[in-house]
């Protein structure tokens, strides 16, 4: 019985409490309120890949690296090969020892960013892989100094001031790539080419077949500009 009257002696003292409060200018108030065990996601789209891709209006091109005019090749064992969306397949180009001018061919296609976002190279990699250099023929006709020649050719690939190469011992790997970006909207395409070159004074006495493994090279989107 002395527990319901001490409940009840607190019950009035909050009461008074209340009115007091309420009857000198409706003291002012707080209110907290609460958001909790909410959680958004950004999430990653297809959209910027779909949007950084081959320039379809812009044909690729080989010609030998020392002609300034990059006169087209033409003709049996060449072509610039086809480059649309995601892929530049089907290049193919002769190499001659007959001069030094003949030694070298650079391949060029054009990497367009129709995104909103200024487009930043981050990588260009054969993917683990080496240049394939074998001699066509077997036998007799088979080249006799394939290891001699094939030791002297290379492949490089550069995309503004970035660069990687690779021979029949070296995958190219260059990561880390900084300041190579392509803006979106206006000026926004970028020249990707590729030097296949034979640096070596040896003839070959036989026909060398050069096969170039995928190379990819990779973008991510940056704020715009």
């Amino acid at each position: 019985m002395e527990k319901r009257d001490g409940s009840k002696v607190v019950a009035l003292v909050a009461l008074v409490v209340a009115v007091v409060a309420l009857s000198v200018g409706f003291a002012a108030y707080t209110a907290q309120l609460n958001i909790t065990n909410a959680s958004a996601t950004l999430q990653a789209t297809d959209a910027f890949s779909t949007y950084v891709h081959y320039d379809t209006t812009v044909t690729p091109k080989c010609y030998y690296t020392s002609d300034s005019n990059e006169t087209e090749l033409t003709g049996t064992g060449y072509s610039h090969g086809t480059a649309s969306d995601h892929t530049w397949a089907n290049v193919s180009v002769a190499l001659s020892t007959d001069e030094t001018a003949h030694k070298s061919v650079t391949c060029k296609a054009t990497v367009i960013n129709e995104s909103a976002y200024t487009a930043a190279l981050q990588s260009i990699s054969s993917n683990g892989s080496y240049l394939g250099c074998q001699s066509v023929g077997s036998g007799s006709a088979a080249a006799t100094n394939e290891t001699t020649v094939c030791n002297n050719v290379s492949v490089t690939v550069n995309i503004g001031s970035a660069n990687a190469s690779m021979n029949k011992t070296t995958a190219a790997n260059t990561t880390g790539i900084t300041g190579v970006t392509i803006p979106p909207t206006t000026n926004n395409t970028q020249e990707v080419t590729m030097v296949i070159a034979y640096t070596g004074t040896a003839v070959p006495d036989g026909d060398i077949s050069i096969t170039i493994p995928t190379v990819t090279f990779e973008y991510q989107s940056a704020a715009a500009s």
